[in-house]
């Protein structure tokens, strides 16, 4: 996990701490285990790498192409 122009890169353990969270959720994000998060957990996540939650978190996908039909 690079930080840009800040020196070496993060483990889990420094972005776990960096953010305020468990390094077991930074890994199981990073793994897939876990799908999800809270807004406030994703949003100190992206603070401490230097960029937007958006760029961290690929929104759910519909499987049904034209949801307004029912």
């Amino acid at each position: 996990m690079k930080r840009p122009g800040r020196g070496s890169p993060f483990t889990v353990r420094t972005l776990a701490a960096a953010a305020g969270c468990k390094p077991a959720a930074i890994g199981h994000l990073l793994s897939g285990r876990y799908r999800r998060t809270s807004e406030e957990r994703a949003r100190r996540i992206a603070e401490a790498l230097g960029c937007e939650p958006a760029a961290l978190f690929a929104l759910p996908t519909s499987t049904n192409l034209d949801e307004s039909t029912g």
